[in-house]
Order: structure tokens, then sequence, then C-alpha cells
């Protein structure tokens, strides 16, 4: 490579050291005794390391330790004979190479931290003691402490030690006193007690000053501080009449400022939509699963964007409970197997051995209150045997709107009122009345000859403590006394239903399955955002849509020109009457398996 002037000499030395390494890496390979292998370091440290003379202490060091290796491999009869390889010798080494604790250096700088005994009665001018908890005062002894174990009058009293400490530590601080300690939990965001010693530091501090004004002083000497630095309250100031914000991070002031600077009002989500994509042809599924998340259909069927999903990971706790998506889907699995007719007991191995279930009576508790709620729903649906019957599809080919339509149509029963039938263990609410209703239109423009009907059978709502109230029956028939008005009823619903898909295929049209159903209705949405998330507007594509919106904020957005005809004056309220008005108009929902005419 051109070597040659200076560079010769370089070249020569990294030649060398490749050399001696190579040479020990051979050398290392073979196991040896420890007393040969304090030797090979030994020579090795004089091969490869080079310190200054005012660093000559290390060396030193260092063959004191092979000194100590050697000395303590030596048996009676002389240095051992053990072969060592080199794992064995670099775990035999990991003692002694540790770093030795250095002693505490008090009074070096300009911040002295240390715990309560040391520096005990020593003034300072500032005194900080920091996670000042119940936990941490408490004298938590080991298990083969006998006299912990057994107290007897006049052992040592860790909370009087506690006490004396927290006295000692006020007494010596100078100008100010600062104790911090943890006011909740950070995994529950409960609130935690305060410890014995600082409580009765408080009450003494209260009981100094008049009764009349104790509560303005204790707000005085304690302040809660929130745990995000950008948090609002940081902006606050640290006492009263002084400009200082209570934090000590200026950049978390900024961003606390920035925050509250900001404009109140959010832009228009999407105020341009994409250009109109007409299908040819749409699928049954695809109406199905755009009426229960039009905004994620927006982005996975024409931005083709999906957001990952975040997994829980599997915990090592036993389950106590059985909660969530694995109660419903517990439930809905023990009806499916109830209907087909099938052993319950291989089915039953298989939810122990995956951990859902709890153990033992806790198990059986979940198992037998499941039990209770598919018997209820079975119970009602058996009052109609042809309910129970074999299930057939029926095919759909129709025109609607221009748009043709294809898909199939399961779980139908036969006789002389046909039609869907979907027994759910979930509990009612709109997502089983939009599947029956899309169902029982898609039967009607396939065949309106025949007199259609949707059922649907789900569990009641939860009544407080008490058990659930009975299940919930839904007994769907598209309006019309004749063929012809039975066809053009069910061509007016499709042809919304296609409609509302092709908006949301421009954009994310603000329409949500329950939100939307209780604006419709006028009842207050209570899904929108929950406490722990799942709320449709915590859903990560309405977020991605409509940002951090609060309901209220999205009620505000204002309807365009383009949007559905409609009284009301906001988007989501024009387009939830849009869809729901039209299930009220097109269908009529008897609740009652009598009065929707059972063969």
């Amino acid at each position: 490579h051109g070597v040659e002037g200076a560079d010769v000499t370089t070249l020569g030395a990294f030649a060398d050291l490749l050399t001696r390494l190579a040479d020990l890496h051979e050398r290392a390979a073979a196991p040896r005794p420890a007393s040969a292998w304090a030797a090979l370091l030994a020579e090795a440290a004089d091969d490869l390391f080079e310190v200054p003379r005012t660093e000559q202490w290390q060396r030193d060091q260092l063959r004191r330790v092979l000194r100590d290796l050697e000395q303590q491999a030596r048996t009676p009869a002389g240095p051992s004979t053990v072969p060592l390889n080199l794992g064995d010798l670099r775990r035999l080494l990991a003692d002694h190479l540790e770093g030795a604790p250095a002693r505490a250096g008090y009074f070096d700088g300009s911040l002295t931290i240390s715990s309560l005994q040391p520096l005990r009665w020593v003034p300072h001018r500032v005194v900080c003691i920091v996670g000042f908890d119940e936990l941490g005062t408490v004298d938590t002894s080991l298990g083969d402490d006998l006299i912990a174990s057994h107290p007897l009058v006049g052992d040592r009293d860790a909370r009087a030690d506690t006490r004396q400490a927290l006295l000692e530590a006020v007494l010596a601080a100078g100008d100010h006193l600062v104790i911090t300690r943890t006011g909740h939990d950070v995994r529950t965001n409960q609130v935690i007690p305060t410890a014995v010693a600082l409580a009765e530091l408080r009450d003494a501090i209260c009981a100094t000053v008049a009764p009349a004004v104790r509560g303005a002083v204790l707000d005085r000497i304690e302040t809660a501080h929130g745990r995000h630095g950008h948090d609002e309250r940081a902006l606050a100031p640290v006492a009263p009449g002084s400009p200082r914000p209570f934090t000590f991070d200026p950049r978390a002031v900024a961003a606390a400022r920035a925050r509250r600077e900001r404009a109140t009002a959010l832009p228009e989500p999407w105020p341009d939509p994409l250009p109109d994509a007409p299908l040819d042809a749409v699928t049954l599924g695809d109406l199905h699963t755009f009426l229960l998340r039009p905004v994620q259909t927006f982005f996975t069927e024409r931005m083709g964007v999906r957001l990952p999903r975040e997994e829980e990971d599997a915990g090592d706790d036993l389950p106590t409970a059985v909660s969530g998506l694995d109660a419903w889907r517990l439930g809905d699995e023990l009806l499916a197997t109830r209907r087909l007719g099938h052993d319950e007991r291989p089915w039953l191995a298989v939810e122990a051995a995956r951990g859902v279930l709890p153990p033992g009576v806790l198990g059986a508790r979940e198992l037998a209150r499941t039990d209770q709620e598919v018997d209820r729903v079975l119970a009602v649906a058996a009052t109609h045997p042809e309910l129970l019957a074999a299930a057939t599809s029926h095919t759909v080919d129709a025109q609607v709107a221009g748009v043709r339509l294809l898909g199939t149509v399961g779980a139908c029963v036969a006789g002389g009122r046909p039609g869907p039938v979907r027994i759910e263990y979930r509990r009612d609410g709109p997502k089983l009345r939009l599947a029956l209703w899309l169902d029982l239109l898609a039967l009607t423009v396939a065949d309106p000859s025949r007199p259609w009907r949707a059922v649907g059978i789900s569990r009641g709502a939860k009544d407080g403590t008490k058990p659930s109230r009975p299940p919930v029956v839904a007994v769907l028939e598209v309006v019309g006394d004749s063929e012809a008005d039975r066809l053009a009823t069910a061509t007016a619903g499709l042809s919304t239903v296609l409609d509302l898909h092709r908006r949301g295929r421009r954009e994310p049209l603000p329409l949500f399955l329950d939100t939307s159903c209780a604006l419709h209705h006028g009842s207050n949405p209570k899904g929108w955002r929950r406490f722990v998330g799942g709320g449709e507007g915590d859903d990560p594509y309405t977020v991605l849509a409509f940002g951090t919106r609060t309901l209220a904020e999205l009620k505000a957005l204002r309807a365009r020109p383009d949007d559905p005809p409609g009284a009301a004056g906001g988007r989501a309220q024009r387009y939830a009457d849009h869809l729901w008005g039209t299930l009220a108009t097109t269908v009529v929902d008897h609740g009652a398996l009598d009065e929707g005419g059972a063969p």
C-alpha cells in the first residue's frame, strides 16, 4: 500500500503488536493451573501495557492481584495443579478486580449527599431530604435478626430513631428545609399516606399558628408537583408574589408555556378530500367492515396505511379473574360449543392450558358465571326451535345505485320466515343491529319475493352488582306491505350505505359505531374517551385523522356543503342522523319473536 518514510516505524510496531497478541491468544487457549495463569498474565501486562511514572501504582496493584490469586490457589502440599480454562480464570478474577468503595467525600464541594446519620447536627444552609416515605423510614430487618423477631422493652425503636434524625435535620437547616415524598403510586395513581414522622412534623408546624389560618399555612408549606415537567402546575409561582415558576427545568417551562399559548381552535381535519374513486363492485363483507370502522377503512383501503398494534406481553402472574376481551372470547366460544352440541371437556382443557382461567375455585367461579350467561341466551333462543336449526347461506348478486353488490349471507334459517339469525355472547349494542340491518337489506334486494326477517339475540346490559338484565331480542323486518315496496325500501337503505362507503373512501368521516348511535338518539356518548384508554376517540386511526379532539370539539366541526342533507349543523351529528335515521325508516324492530310472526 505504498508504506514509506516514518510510516514504516508505525507499521513495524503494529506488526509487533499483532505478533504478541497472536502468541498470547495461542498460549491462553490451553488450560493451566492458577500459578501458571498468574505468570502468563504478568508477562502479558509487561509486554503490552506501559504507564507513566505517576500511574505506576496501577501496575503495582495488578501485581498484587496476581500474587493474591497465586496465594489463594496454594494448598498445604504446594501450588494447586487443577487446570483452569480462560472462562474459569475470568470468573476467578471477577471478585479481585471489582472496584473498592470510595471513601465518602464530605465538604469537598457545593453539594453533599449522604444518609441522615453521618451528618446529624452538622449545620448547613440548605437541607434536602429526598424520598421521605413510610417504606423508607421503617426498619426492614433481615429474617435472621433474632432481636427484631422478638422485640422486648428497651430495644431500639426504628420509628423513634427516624423521628430523632428528622428533628436533627430540621434543627441543622439554616436557610431552607426541603422534604420530598411520593404522593401517588406511579402505577395506580392512588394516594400514598404521609410517613408518620413527616405527618407529626406537619402537625407540629400547624400547632404553632392560630387555628383560623392553619389551612392556609398547610397550603404554603406543602406543594403537590406534577410528575411531568411540562405540567401546567409547573408555571405556578414557587411562592406567593414570586415571578419564578415552580420548576427547575427551563425547557419544561418553555414547553408548558408553548402548550398554553397555542391556538385554541384546532385546524379542520382533511379540508380537501381525495378525488372520487368509484368502484364497479363492492362486496357485502366490505360494507360490514366499513360500518364497524369507517375511519380505519379509509386508511387501510384507500391510503394503504396500517398502523401497528400494541401487543401485550404475557405476564407471569396467575390470573384471578377473566375480564375484557378474554371474558368475551371465553363466553363466545362456550356459546358456539353449546350450539354445535360438542363436548365441553376438551374445550375446558384447552382453556386451562392457555392460562386464561384462574386456578382452582376462582376458575370454577368464572366458568359458572359464563355458563349462566350462555344458558340465559340459549334459553331465549330455545323458545323458538327454528332459530337453532341447521343454518344455510344465500348468495347476493344485485345492482344497487350503479354498483354491483356481491356477497354471501350466512347463518340463515329456513321456514316461513327465513333470514339471518345472530345469537351472540356480546352485550346488546349498535354493532349487532347494523349487521342484521345490512344482511336483511341485501337479502331483500336479491330476492324481494321472500318475507325475510333478521333475528338477533344478545346479552342484556349490566345492572350494577346484580346479574345482567335479561337477554335482548331484536327482530328486524323491512318496511313495506308489498314486494315492490320492500324492494324500494331496501334499495334506498343500501344506497345510503353505498353513498357513505363512497364518501368514506375520499376522507375519514366523523362516523363512529357507538358515538354516532348515541348522538342520533340524543343520549350522552360514554365511549369516546375512557380513563384506561380503549375508547373510540383513543383509537390510533381516529387520532391520526382527527387528533386528540374531545367529544365537544368533535361535535363542533361544522357541516360542509357537500355533506349529507340534514338539519344538524355539526358534521358528526349530520352523519349520525344520515346512517341511523336511514336504519329507522327502512326497517322496523319488533323487539320480540312473537310480534315478528314466528311460524
